[in-house]
């Protein structure tokens, strides 16, 4: 035990001697003087301390602090000291073992009575599921840490660091006005009470929310309060994300040199604490940032580094959007095959991520729907309940006097009129996961009926021509005879030639159907361009295209969700409008993408098209949510024309994760 001590001191001697702890003396009497509880509650503390400087020490002295209070047989020692091991797991990204570890401490806090314990392990394990993404529990968790700390001696410190940390899933749940109300009240708190650290925390939440909210100056001038709070603490890992966030201020203001500096800045911060996960958001923010200003062959270089370190985060968004940036500069140096090898690793990992949110979207919607079945079971037996309670009470009245009858009225008009709003929220609510089931349902089905069209095609096509390509072959086997005149043979080659040619023209229509190489080399207004060159060579209609302002290129997922949302109206109008004429006009400007498509056919009732059993309306909803847009038909059977438009928001960056702050 004394070599053990020693050994600890020296590692204290060498933090001290660097400036990190001042207060040598005090330091080093927790292993010379104190013992039992003091002795393990100052190691935890220490724990905490180099949590925000160094994991190694900060694990160190929570695993000490467990044997201690291991030896003490303290179950509140034990569950603190285990909370302190946990939240060190967590900073190294090892959730699972923190889960682990802070529901131990929950289960021996339980037993007791302290309140604000159970409230500190309750925010810590909502601040885990938070990064899980498992978010309902996460508000659950943070929710039940409110009650322990809503006591009447509550420590006004603790109820803003949980009402921040709901700013913080409330933000990634896109309320943002929600979001910016708990983090203004956790700073209010923070203010009044002058603590650096809380200040610190929040005002960088802030200025990664005002990001989101288009606010880029304000966000600025929350960010720079966060980080010099953060640099006067000394805690040099958090430095990082307020600076990170300036850059996307900065980026998003198009100060794109300024925006460079600041993200090279968080790169080199985060590679002194091997914060792997923030390495590969802040190289792929990098990496696109580069490409915006031209430098096309430091942007690919960039986005290799956020591929790399977003394959040690194990983080499959980061590498996806990094792919997209890198297909995007090779394309432009001209380079259309390695881009397109990018660019199809890049849709097959969004294929995998979208098939994960689905997985974990039904789940959710299971499970909400299993609780919202118990929890009209309840409100049943409440009901009944309260049902004989009102007819007990109701007697009652009767025996004291026809006045108190009219009270006993009012009373059952409230109640009725409270059940029958409840009813219809509670109907609200239904419709609305009802809506998202057949969300969902359109795009399983969209899914498979693609396939079911492309093996048709290929089966329908190709397999036609092979045939004959094969009875060809197997005849030029059997002209050996000399009686077959040389016409013959020459003939039977012309005509193989042609079916070769034929399996070539079928192949390009497959592989447009599937994805315009137009589309992926040159951009979406080329790729609508030579969409409607293709219906006018057909004869049936005169399609034209029409683009304002789109200089640049979009966001691949917008310019594939448009040009798909493009396909689903045209051949909603070739099936049903009978029209003669098609215009298709692209318009971009600073705040907007507009989509509008009109003809001159016959209308229709919108609202039928809406309530309909197809797919064609649910697609097209599932496809404009997909990019945060909007659309509308201005359409009616009494009058020849419609109107197709789609809105959606011009595209944003990456933005920084918040900061959530342990108990």
């Amino acid at each position: 035990m004394k070599k053990l001590v020693v050994l600890l001191c020296l590692c204290l001697d060498t933090l001290i001697s660097s400036g990190q702890i001042s207060e040598k003396d005090s330091l080093l009497n927790i292993f010379g003087s104190q013992e039992g509880k003091p002795l393990v509650q100052s190691l935890n503390d220490l724990s905490w301390y180099y949590r925000n400087i160094d994991l190694d020490s900060a694990m160190m002295f929570a695993q000490r602090a467990i044997e201690e209070s291991n030896l003490l047989e303290d179950n509140l020692a034990t569950a603190a000291s285990l909370n302190s091991l946990a939240t060190v797991y967590e900073a190294k990204g090892q959730l699972d073992s923190a889960l682990t570890l802070h529901n131990r401490a929950l289960s021996l806090k339980l037993s007791s009575a302290d309140s604000t314990s159970i409230g500190t392990t309750y925010n810590n394990l909502g601040i885990v599921y938070d990064e899980l993404g498992q978010h309902e529990k996460s508000l659950h968790h943070y929710h039940e840490a409110i009650v322990y700390f809503n006591t009447e001696d509550h420590d006004p410190f603790k109820l803003a660091m949980v009402y921040s940390n709901i700013g913080i899933v409330l933000k990634k749940q896109k309320q943002f006005d929600k979001a910016l109300e708990h983090y203004q009240r956790a700073l209010g708190i923070y203010r009044e009470q002058s603590s650096d650290f809380g200040i610190a925390v929040t005002t960088g939440n802030v200025g990664s929310l005002y990001i989101q909210l288009g606010k880029y100056q304000e966000s600025i001038v929350y960010s720079e309060e966060s980080k010099s709070g953060y640099e006067d603490l000394g805690y040099g890992r958090y430095v990082p994300y307020p600076i990170h966030n300036m850059a996307i201020a900065m980026d998003s203001l198009r100060d794109y040199v300024a925006a460079e500096a600041l993200y090279q800045e968080a790169l080199r911060l985060h590679f002194t604490h091997d914060n792997n996960y923030e390495l590969a958001s802040t190289y792929t923010n990098l990496a696109n940032n580069q490409a915006r200003q031209g430098k096309r062959d430091l942007s690919i270089a960039t986005a290799e580094k956020a591929i790399e370190y977003s394959d040690i985060a194990n983080n499959p968004e980061f590498k996806v959007r990094a792919l997209k940036i890198m297909a995007a500069s090779l394309a432009a140096l001209g380079n259309y095959s390695s881009a397109y090898d990018q660019l199809l690793t890049s849709t097959i990992g969004q294929d995998s991520l979208f098939e994960k949110d689905k997985t974990r979207a039904i789940i959710e919607l299971e499970t909400k729907y299993e609780t919202a079945q118990k929890e009209q079971q309840i409100n049943i037996q409440e009901a009944t309940i309260r049902e004989q309670d009102l007819i007990i009470e109701r007697n009652r009245i009767l025996l004291a006097g026809s006045g108190l009858v009219i009270v006993l009225v009012i009373g059952v008009g409230l109640l009725f009129w409270r059940n029958e709003r409840l009813k219809r929220a509670k109907m609200r609510e239904e419709l609305k996961a009802q809506r998202e089931r057949d969300q969902m349902t359109a795009v399983i089905s969209s899914q498979e009926n693609e396939r079911k069209r492309f093996a048709a095609d290929i089966h329908d096509g190709f397999g036609q021509l092979i045939s004959i390509l094969k009875i060809n072959l197997s005849s030029l086997d059997k002209m050996g005879d000399e009686n077959v005149t040389l016409k013959s043979r020459q003939e039977l080659y012309e005509n193989s030639v042609k079916i070769i040619d034929d399996m070539y023209e079928e192949l390009r229509n497959v592989c447009f159907n599937i994805m315009p190489q137009t589309l992926v080399k040159r951009g979406l207004p080329a790729a609508l361009k030579e969409f409607a060159d293709r219906l006018n060579i057909a004869g049936k209609v005169r399609a034209e295209v029409l683009i304002y302002g789109l200089e640049d290129r979009l966001e691949d997922i917008q310019e594939i969700s448009i040009y798909r949302i493009t396909q689903e109206v045209v051949n909603n109008i070739l099936k049903y409008a009978d029209a003669r004429q098609i215009t298709i006009q692209l318009t971009h400007d600073d705040e907007e993408i507009t989509l509008m498509i009109e003809d001159d056919g016959m209308g229709f009732n919108p609202k039928i098209m809406q309530e309909g059993k197809g797919n064609g309306w649910k697609n097209l909803q599932t496809r404009s949510n997909f990019i945060n847009g909007h659309f509308e038909y201005d359409s009616s059977p009494e009058r020849r024309g419609t109107t197709f438009v789609l809105n959606l928001p011009v595209s944003s960056i990456t933005y920084e994760p918040d900061t959530v702050i342990h108990g």
